[in-house]
């Protein structure tokens, strides 16, 4: 038998070789994509996280996790709310508020929580993690406040 190469499949992929492998069995899916048969038993053990994931990922389950999943849950929460209310949190508020959660709501259950340090790697993390975007007003946005800010003027010097 030859040398199989070694190559990456995306969970897309993977969950095709999978369905091809429940209709024809294991070895000759193996046979068919030029895979050693481990990797499909290995893909088949973990096939609900590869059917929740992004179809073009190929690092199911890879990465750093959470080291305070519940207080970053929390964190989370409160930024879609402000998001839902149409207000900017900077990188300073959102460390901030995730130092308090620690000490104050979440420290039965971190108890080394006060000694966190928001990061500026922490809070990258974080975002990526949570599906979050940094991002700056825009041309549009900033000519929106200009403008209501000119409103509020004419309004309060009409009145």
């Amino acid at each position: 038998m030859s040398k199989i190469r070694r190559s990456s499949y995306s969970a897309s992929e993977k969950l095709k070789i999978l369905k091809y492998a429940k209709n024809h069995g294991q070895r000759e899916a193996a046979r068919h994509f030029s895979i050693d048969h481990s990797m499909i038993s290995r893909w088949k053990n973990r096939e609900d996280k590869l059917k929740s994931a992004k179809g073009e990922s190929r690092r199911i389950g890879a990465g750093r996790k959470a080291n305070y999943p519940e207080a970053e849950a929390s964190l989370k929460n409160w930024l879609i709310e402000l998001q839902n209310d149409g207000i900017a949190v900077t990188s300073k508020v959102a460390k901030f508020y995730m130092k308090e959660v620690l000490i104050g709501e979440f420290a039965q259950v971190y108890p080394d929580g006060e000694n966190f340090l928001a990061s500026e790697r922490w809070l990258y993390g974080f975002i990526r993690r949570n599906g979050f975007s940094l991002r700056r007003k825009g041309q549009n946005d900033m000519m929106k406040a200009v403008h209501e800010s000119a409103m509020q003027d004419e309004l309060r010097s009409g009145s």
